[in-house]
């Protein structure tokens, strides 16, 4: 795909509502992924992801759309949440900082998109 890296961040977040939607758009997802900015800030990415990797199904979805994400930007060589978070904790700490700031931009994105994508899906949901 060609455009600026934020234009692939957003696809990559519209394929991953649009994923959602095709399954059954989750009021729960969209709430951790509104959360989920302030989660790594406050703890770290490692922590944020163990942390929704053990809350429900959809917390397994964010992650795996985190890490996709991460993938396709070579920041990652997997998606899988064991084999991710053994490359993390093995990263340098200017390699982690900037994968950590790359899962916040791409949350940044999810975090606009699928509250405003799953409303259309189901207009009488609410926030």
């Amino acid at each position: 795909m060609s455009g600026s890296i934020d234009q692939k961040r957003a696809a990559h977040a519209l394929r991953c509502v649009q994923a959602l939607n095709s399954k059954g758009s989750s009021k729960e997802y969209v709430n951790l992924v509104k959360g989920a900015p302030a989660l790594v800030m406050t703890n770290g990415l490692i922590a944020a992801l163990a942390y929704l990797q053990n809350k429900s199904d959809d917390g397994r979805s964010v992650v795996k759309d985190i890490l996709s994400w991460l993938r396709l930007r070579e920041l990652s060589k997997t998606d899988d949440f064991q084999a991710a978070v053994c490359e993390l904790v093995g990263e340098r700490s200017v390699s982690y900082m900037r994968i950590t700031e790359e899962a916040l931009e791409f949350l940044r994105w999810l975090r606009q998109l699928a509250p405003a994508l799953t409303k259309k899906a189901h207009p009488g949901s609410e926030d």
